[in-house]
């Protein structure tokens, strides 16, 4: 049936994260490939473990480039792990000192995509607001964004937005 297929990706999933561990994010796109090659219905989880590998290793272009694949094959349209690949993605343009592209794959790509932005997605838009010196746009995820999506907020919101304020001297 269908569990042997799923367990199998599991396996494929597993293996990616201990390539990811280990600096092999050449093997851990080869696992993706097989995964493929061997019509496993590749899925957000994949992805997320793919851009997690990229990430890990500062291969910011490809953690892009696998977002923009994951796009491709409309994974998003039906997918609940594609939220985590687009967070691991924000969290690769805010560590490759892009994160105005982390802004636009929340506002744009993800709403594209339909893919339902969560708390952790808001948390790092304001940690890429704060880096940007976008006090005034962090104020209004924490404020606004969160209510709209009827999300609550947690310590990391707290500390992202006061780092926000902070780099944007506005502390007081």
């Amino acid at each position: 049936g269908h569990s042997g297929i799923r367990r199998s990706l599991s396996l494929i999933h597993a293996a990616m994260h201990a390539c990811s561990r280990n600096a092999w994010w050449e093997k851990s796109y080869g696992l993706l490939r097989h995964a493929s090659n061997s019509h496993y219905r590749i899925n957000g989880g994949t992805y997320a473990n793919l851009i997690s590998s990229y990430l890990r290793n500062a291969q910011w272009s490809q953690a892009l480039s696998a977002l923009r694949a994951m796009d491709r094959e409309d994974i998003p349209k039906w997918d609940e792990r594609a939220v985590d690949a687009a967070n691991i993605a924000i969290k690769v343009c805010i560590k490759g000192r892009s994160p105005s592209r982390g802004i636009w794959i929340m506002d744009r790509w993800m709403q594209r995509a339909g893919v339902r932005p969560n708390c952790n997605t808001l948390n790092l838009a304001l940690i890429a607001y704060g880096k940007m010196g976008g006090w005034r746009e962090a104020i209004s995820i924490a404020i606004l964004r969160f209510n709209e999506l009827k999300l609550r907020r947690n310590v990391e919101t707290f500390t992202s937005l006061a780092s926000a304020l902070i780099n944007g001297k506005r502390w007081e």
